[in-house]
């Protein structure tokens, strides 16, 4: 399962952004692939997951798309399935966003009459209260 907040931050005619990727999204998959667009665009960018040490390798792919030393490449892991734990991980972050684009999303392979109560409780929490916790805080910080 995987969530992620791609955050952007356009200030002074500058493109900067901010990648929040959150869970597996942030340190690999489409929050990665995100997250090296923007480096590989002159992008300021912060990578969150809830695991270290991906995150860590993350951050090294990234150092790659740099094209210039002045980029910052940072890392946050935290979980942000909830408006406590969204509230730390933007706190943390470096920039204040004005767009946030979230993207969550984690699929238990199989047939929809195969799946459980917790299957389905457990996409909620990782797809819904990731993208509702993010873009709520996210909100009242940018307000």
């Amino acid at each position: 399962m995987r969530d992620n907040l791609l955050v952007l931050d356009n200030k002074h005619g500058q493109v900067k952004a901010q990648v929040e990727g959150c869970e597996r999204s942030g340190s690999q998959g489409l929050g990665l692939a995100l997250a090296k667009q923007l480096v590989s665009q002159g992008a300021h960018v912060t990578i969150c997951s809830r695991s270290l040490a991906k995150l860590e390798l993350a951050c090294k792919e990234l150092e790659k798309e740099r094209i210039n030393e002045t980029q910052k490449i940072a890392l946050v892991s935290a979980d942000v399935s909830s408006f406590a734990g969204a509230q730390r991980a933007i706190e943390q972050c470096s920039v204040t966003p004005d767009i946030v684009f979230c993207c969550a999303g984690g699929a238990k392979p199989g047939l929809f009459i195969e799946q459980t109560e917790a299957d389905f409780e457990a996409a909620v929490k990782t797809d819904y209260l990731t993208a509702l916790s993010t873009a709520h805080v996210s909100q009242n910080d940018l307000t």
